[in-house]
């Protein structure tokens, strides 16, 4: 029987090849018997494929997708894993998908980047790196959620990337604060530290979107009063969730995102709005677009509403409210900026 026959045949191929979804290591097969030479003909007959130095592909056709996963996590070499925005991705995150396959690798191991035309490949090495950060049973071998979701935080390319994933992972519940939470106290070197503790604390706290965060950022900056923030609030008629509560004022801010949009959740935020509304609640929604680009708008809306429910700025306050205003010539709010200017 021809060599390659045999080398096909043999049970720890067929089992490799089944688990590792037809990707293996050089090493691998040179393990099982294929040396170089066999590797090299069956890549010019077409029936496999080199990706990089370290991995072989068992057929000759595109990747898919869990082919790439697997592929990146043998070229990162021994001890490495699915990392950061990739062990997110097939953790079940939405919206922050990427096709670069993202994998961390213990410090030393040496590993570099890899583009192909099947593939891309970031490798990045840890010192902080043992088996407990690692899913015990799921294959390709991945970091736990809260590990990859405080790495993608640590490495995003801006703050606001930074803040977004950290929300998105709590919104879509994958993660609860209190793990991520767990999973800084112990790695106190972490880039970005202060404003992923921050963070955290705010989306524990119910600011479960990036415009929430941003908008409640803004709050404090401007120096209205805080929030309460999200909590549930049962009511005749129902448990509403709030995004930003002022109980003082007999007051709510909600801010609308895209999801807002949608018909059915639209009328079950209408029906809310005017639950709450029964008694004399004041019921505010900002859309997440104002926040995004008109936050001082924004500010501005807020500012005047908790006015009417009996708000007091003081001078400095006034000042920063007037420039907002100044900006857009005072043409939104010039009865509310002149009240405030005659409270100061």
């Amino acid at each position: 029987m021809p060599k390659t026959a045999q080398f096909q045949l043999t049970p720890e191929f067929q089992r490799l090849r089944t688990e590792q979804d037809s990707v293996l290591t050089r090493a691998q097969l040179r393990r099982l018997g294929a040396d170089r030479h066999l590797i090299s003909r069956r890549e010019r007959a077409g029936t496999w494929r080199t990706i990089g130095p370290h991995v072989v592909a068992l057929h000759g056709g595109p990747l898919s997708r869990r082919q790439q996963l697997w592929a990146g996590v043998l070229h990162a070499g021994t001890g490495a894993g699915l990392g950061s925005w990739t062990a997110l991705e097939v953790a079940g995150l939405r919206r922050f998908e990427s096709p670069v396959v993202h994998t961390v690798a213990p410090h030393g191991t040496g590993r570099r980047r890899l583009v192909t035309d099947q593939v891309q490949i970031v490798v990045t090495e840890s010192r902080h790196l043992n088996d407990e950060d690692f899913h015990p049973i799921k294959t390709p071998r991945r970091v736990r959620p809260e590990r990859a979701a405080v790495d993608a935080a640590s490495g995003a390319t801006s703050d606001a990337s930074c803040r977004a994933v950290l929300a998105a992972v709590v919104q879509q519940r994958l993660i609860p604060a209190d793990r991520l939470r767990n999973e800084i106290a112990r790695r106190p070197t972490l880039q970005r530290m202060r404003l992923i503790a921050e963070t955290i604390a705010d989306v524990g706290g119910g600011s479960h979107s990036l415009p929430e965060l941003e908008w409640l950022d803004a709050v404090r900056r401007t120096g209205l009063p805080e929030p309460t923030r999200q909590r549930i609030v049962q009511r005749r008629g129902g448990r509403y969730y709030l995004d930003a509560e002022f109980d003082p004022f007999d007051m709510t801010v909600e801010i609308n995102g895209a999801q807002h949009l949608d018909m059915i959740l639209s009328d079950a935020d209408d029906e809310r709005r005017s639950q709450l509304s029964i008694g004399g609640r004041l019921v505010v929604g900002i859309s997440s677009y104002t926040v995004r680009q008109e936050l001082d708008r924004a500010m501005l809306r807020t500012a005047r509403a908790l006015y009417s429910r009996g708000w007091r700025p003081n001078r400095t306050v006034v000042g920063r409210l007037n420039r907002m205003a100044a900006g857009r010539g005072q043409q939104l709010w010039p009865d509310t900026v002149r009240a405030l200017e005659r409270s100061a």
